[in-house]
């Protein structure tokens, strides 16, 4: 199945501009990043604790993906 990455702040790791990739079927959010993180290895840190959201909608790690779907990554800031 073919996805679309918009890496949003993340893009510093993976230079500018949406990612394209091929994930088998039945690939989960987890996948995508697993596989994110092993294509750009200074990226895997800040990976682990990104959020995702796929057609806009936040998700789970256990969500399964779909052809054509987007994929938001984001940065989870915390501050008081």
């Amino acid at each position: 199945m073919h996805v679309t990455v918009n890496p949003t702040t993340f893009s510093c790791f993976t230079g500018p501009g949406d990612i394209q990739l091929e994930l088998p079927d039945e690939s989960v959010v987890a996948d995508l990043r697993d596989l994110l993180a092993e294509r750009y290895p200074t990226l895997r840190a800040m990976a682990s604790v990104a959020t995702f959201l796929v057609n806009h909608r936040s998700v789970t790690l256990g969500t399964p993906l779909a052809d054509g779907d987007d994929v938001l990554m984001l940065q989870v800031l915390g501050g008081g």
